[in-house]
C-alpha cells in the first residue's frame, strides 16, 4: 500500500511541480524513507546501532543522488558550488546529516503519534 502511494505521489510531483529540485527530493528520499525505514527498523530490531548506520547510508546516498542529477541532468554548473575558492557542499553534507538525524526523530515520534492516538481514532470513525 505504501510503494503505490509513493509511486504515485512521485509521478504526480514530477508532472505537477513547476520546480523540479523540490519534486526531485521528494522522488529520491521524503518519499520512499518511511517506507525504507519501517524495512530496516524491522529488520534491525535487536541492532539498533546497525540500524542507524544503514538509514545512514541511504540517505547519504539519496543525497549523492541529487548532486548527480543537479549537476549532470540540470546542467548546474559545478563552479556554482564554490564561494571563495570553498566548496560549500562539504558544509551542508554535514548539516544534512545533523537534520536527517531530526528528520528521523520526527518520523519515529509520528509513528508513534498515530499508533497510539490517531489510529484507534480512526478505527472508531469507520467501525473497524
Amino acid at each position: 500500500m505504501g510503494s503505490m502511494v509513493y509511486f504515485s505521489a512521485s509521478a504526480l510531483s514530477m508532472v505537477l511541480c513547476a520546480d523540479k529540485f523540490p519534486a526531485i527530493a521528494f522522488l529520491s528520499l521524503f518519499g520512499f524513507y518511511p517506507i525504507v525505514k519501517m524495512k530496516i527498523d524491522y529488520k534491525c530490531s535487536k541492532n539498533k546501532v546497525l540500524g542507524m548506520i544503514l538509514k545512514g547510508l541511504v540517505f547519504n546516498l539519496a543525497v549523492v543522488i541529487n548532486w548527480w542529477i543537479s549537476v549532470k541532468l540540470f546542467n548546474v554548473p559545478e563552479e556554482s558550488f564554490y564561494i571563495f575558492d570553498f566548496y560549500v557542499p562539504s558544509v551542508l553534507w554535514g548539516i544534512a546529516n545533523v537534520m536527517f538525524l531530526m528528520y528521523n526523530k520526527c518520523v519515529n515520534d509520528f509513528i508513534r503519534f498515530y499508533i497510539s492516538f490517531l489510529q484507534p481514532k480512526i478505527k472508531k470513525i469507520i467501525k473497524i
